[in-house]
């Protein structure tokens, strides 16, 4: 018997419109574990490398019982690298067969055909109505695995992104004390065209900030006229990075060296920064 394996795909062509954010919800959902037996999240990214992919969803699969969230928890990681690409495959079947299951490959960028089909040809052995859910950038992607019509996802109104950008720059009802500082909020958010991402960190790098120039320097920028490249950041989140201090600079470029989607703790993290001299206590900022 042929398992029809369904794919949906939640698309927009741009990043930071919250294809990621809505995969969460649905994945986190209560009622998604009444209707699966296994759920399975995956990072693809820009190596749809099929040996990776597999070893993900493997160990996503162990934790599928433990961890109802996207990020899995790393007690439960196995090392399967020294597992040659038979066994891995041979693992695989064993752990989906018969099992009904939802699967998310998020921030898909392969675009070769060839290597979706392989992996939809290992994944065939679950039950009858097994999903995979996928986000994606690029209609061509979307067209060339989807068994279902891709749901678009669209930007935020105006109205809604001022609502957002005022909740994260102020304290609640401290906006009205500021009736300047909202006018200017209004004409950054126009630029923003919709991106709730883009929203909230320039909202996030203006909170407690009063100061009329550094309200003006978001909005009057010139990187509001670069165009987003294919892996690149949203260039007006550029914005948020120029105003930080020089010392959380340091921080955030730490980040830089982890790749996608990678757990670790606050408390490693912070010793880290402490150990590299990234973050010094004694420096005090404004209030």
């Amino acid at each position: 018997m042929v398992i029809k394996v369904s794919v949906l795909f939640p698309l927009w062509v741009l990043g930071g419109l919250g294809k990621t954010t809505l995969a969460k919800l649905v994945f986190s959902d209560n009622r998604m574990d009444g209707l699966f037996q296994l759920k399975m999240w995956v990072c693809v990214s820009d190596d749809f490398d099929i040996r990776h992919i597999i070893i993900k969803i493997l160990n996503s699969a162990s934790a599928s019982t433990s961890a109802s969230a996207p990020t899995i928890a790393l007690a439960h990681q196995e090392n399967l690298n020294n597992l040659d690409m038979e066994q891995l495959q041979s693992r695989l079947r064993c752990k989906l067969s018969g099992q009904k299951f939802s699967l998310v490959l998020d921030d898909i960028w392969n675009d070769d055909r060839a290597k979706w089909i392989e992996l939809k040809k290992l994944i065939k052995v679950g039950a009858m109505g097994s999903k995979v859910l996928v986000t994606t950038r690029s209609n061509w992607i979307a067209s060339m695995m989807g068994t279902v019509p891709s749901y678009v996802l669209e930007g935020l109104s105006l109205e809604e992104c001022l609502s957002l950008f005022v909740k994260w720059a102020f304290k609640e009802g401290e906006e009205e004390k500021y009736p300047n500082l909202v006018e200017i909020g209004k004409e950054i958010v126009k630029k923003c065209q919709g991106v709730p991402l883009t929203v909230r960190t320039l909202g996030s790098s203006l909170f407690s900030k009063n100061e009329l120039d550094k309200w003006e320097f978001v909005r009057d920028n010139e990187i509001w006229k670069l165009k987003q490249k294919r892996d690149d950041i949203l260039p007006a989140l550029k914005l948020s990075y120029d105003q930080m201090p020089s010392h959380l600079r340091h921080c955030f470029a730490y980040f830089s060296l982890c790749p996608k989607d990678f757990g670790f703790t606050s408390v490693q993290t912070t010793n880290l920064w402490v150990n590299l001299d990234y973050f010094n206590p004694r420096i005090k900022t404004k209030s």
